[in-house]
């Protein structure tokens, strides 16, 4: 069973932290990246923007091009997957959050030479802890569960995802 780990520099506004200096909606903006090498590389960029509706509750929306490069065996496959998610977390508690994704990939996979193209909904539920560093810094980390896994259609080669970030503050 492989775990998939996303590590995400997040460049957002975090008005949860400091619920008292903001007037509702407050917008944020922000994204992700993430990157390994080796026996699969992989490249992900996820922009997002979102809104803080109430001191505990923010939405929002991303999108994200990953391209990944398989050689494990003995073919190589490579894949590129553009899609979108739409987003929300309620605090409640100061550190501790809800968590409901829902994600849409169109993959595009090239298996030596074998182009094929696939679809995939995911439906990611879960919680986390977020924790301020400072005045201008926050981390988080969220673990969801695609609720609507299927082992034979599906992006990822687990139900689970861990999300590991850091927000900074621009206001």
């Amino acid at each position: 069973m492989h775990k998939t780990f996303l590590v995400a520099m997040l460049l957002s506004l975090t008005p949860n932290l400091m619920a008292d200096k903001f007037d509702y909606p407050s917008f944020f903006y922000g994204g992700g990246i993430g990157m390994a090498f080796g026996a699969v590389d992989y490249v992900e960029l996820a922009p997002m923007i979102g809104s803080q509706i109430s001191p505990n509750l923010s939405a929002g929306a991303q999108l994200t091009y990953r391209n990944t490069n398989d050689d494990r065996g003995n073919q190589s496959i490579e894949s590129t997957d553009l899609g979108a998610a739409l987003f929300s977390r309620f605090h409640v508690a100061p550190t501790l959050f809800l968590e409901a994704n829902y994600e849409y990939i169109d993959r595009e996979t090239d298996n030596n030479g074998t182009n094929q193209s696939n679809n995939f909904s995911s439906f990611l539920l879960g919680g986390g802890v977020s924790s301020p560093v400072g005045s201008q810094f926050m981390t988080f980390l969220s673990i969801l569960y695609n609720v609507n896994y299927d082992e034979s259609n599906s992006p990822y080669n687990d139900p689970w995802s861990i999300r590991l970030g850091m927000g900074i503050n621009f206001r």
